[in-house]
């Protein structure tokens, strides 16, 4: 995991109420991502094998078993949507540091300066 860009990438990001993420929101997402990683392995590798999809289904059925209660006694189950909000803007960060269409249309287009949209080619 590319922590380092991952926090800056984050830093440069816009709420959708507008206003960048506070920095306890970018450890929120840092950490996260890195307790996804320490269970199911490089994110990295995750993405350049399948963009992620994988490990985002794992979460998904983790949020679901934990939503109807199910006993889960796998240590590799973790609950909340946190984890998966982590991941994807992990995913989004990736796809933006590759040239790829980003999901998120928001970022900051400079100090001080308002949101712009970005246009999506795909």
């Amino acid at each position: 995991m590319k922590e380092l860009g991952y926090r800056a990438w984050l830093e440069a990001q816009v709420k959708r109420g507008g206003g960048p993420y506070d920095p306890e929101t970018v450890n929120t997402y840092a950490r996260d991502a890195k307790r996804v990683e320490a269970i199911y392995g490089n994110l990295d590798e995750h993405y350049a094998r399948d963009r992620l999809a994988k490990v985002l289904r794992k979460l998904e059925h983790s949020a679901k078993a934990r939503k109807q209660d199910f006993h889960h006694p796998n240590p590799k189950d973790l609950y909340g949507p946190g984890y998966r909000t982590a991941v994807t803007r992990y995913c989004e960060y990736l796809r933006s540091t590759r040239g790829s269409p980003p999901t998120s249309s928001r970022t900051k287009s400079g100090p001080g300066t308002s949101p712009t949209r970005r246009r999506r080619d795909w």
